[in-house]
């Protein structure tokens, strides 16, 4: 009975860091100098980042691809304005380890649960800075509630690749939240236009957004927020040949007029 219960307490304990790795390894930013802008717009089935809408989004496959468009957007940021106000509508990505764990529990709570749709965005004042709360609907009364607020830096250096033009979500410096769980939360943004951004969130003493739950950030009603397929079918551009260098064209072509040398002299004692 003793060894059952140290098996068990060990596979409470090493699972979950096992899974935490697993997710900072998934969501890992692109090694630096790769094409990551080329990745993110096949991932996305695009042709270029300024056409995306959210049926886009909801075609990633894998959290590398997430991984890639978060860090593409990080690096266009300077021309993307985020100054993000009022209501916006959210939806949980289920890639990556806590993205389909938190997808599948919540997929199958609906009705004892207040799902996650919404986020607010208030502009700072001469009294407050900038900040935001979470909205929580029930799916079958339609009941709102707001928590889980949090302050809004824009511009600020990213804690997910430390590239700079990213929005930062700090629930931790926001009094409202208390000791609650939320308080350990941080969030990060990087925005395709003031309609449509990509989020990631985590508990900072795990990483945060390195170890985040990645969603996306809508506005309803707007073109960037439309989820309809796009009646012109994408077509994945051709990868280019390789072309040899001239010095190693010679070398082949050398190498061929020898072989055909041989092939000759070879067939030339036949009878």
């Amino acid at each position: 009975m003793m060894y059952l219960c140290r098996y068990f307490c060990l596979f409470l304990f090493v699972l979950p860091i096992l899974l935490n790795l697993l997710n900072f390894a998934l969501l890992a930013p692109p090694t630096p100098g790769m094409d990551s802008l080329t990745t993110a717009t096949r991932a996305l089935q695009v042709d270029s980042m300024g056409h995306v809408r959210l049926w886009h989004i909801n075609q990633l496959q894998s959290m590398r691809d997430f991984a890639h468009v978060f860090s593409t957007l990080g690096k266009r940021a300077q021309y993307v304005n985020t100054n993000l106000k009022g209501e916006y509508s959210v939806q949980r990505l289920p890639l990556g380890v806590w993205g389909a764990a938190l997808s599948y529990v919540f997929q199958e709570n609906q009705k004892r649960t207040m799902p996650w749709t919404g986020q607010r965005f208030v502009q700072s004042t001469e009294m407050t800075d900038s900040w935001g709360d979470n909205t929580f609907t029930k799916t079958v009364s339609g009941q709102r509630t707001r928590g889980q607020s949090y302050f809004t830096t824009y511009d600020e250096a990213s804690h997910y690749d430390g590239g700079e033009g990213s929005i930062v979500l700090d629930y931790r410096s926001h009094g409202g939240n208390g000791w609650s769980p939320a308080s350990f939360l941080m969030g990060e943004l990087r925005c395709f236009n003031q309609h449509l951004c990509v989020g990631l969130t985590g508990a900072k003493v795990l990483g945060g957004p390195k170890n985040g739950v990645p969603y996306v950030l809508y506005r309803a009603g707007t073109k960037s927020g439309d989820n309809k397929a796009p009646t012109k079918k994408y077509v994945r551009p051709k990868t280019k040949k390789h072309v040899p260098t001239k010095m190693k064209k010679h070398r082949i072509d050398r190498k061929k007029k020898v072989k055909e040398m041989k092939e000759r002299r070879s067939g030339g004692g036949d009878l």
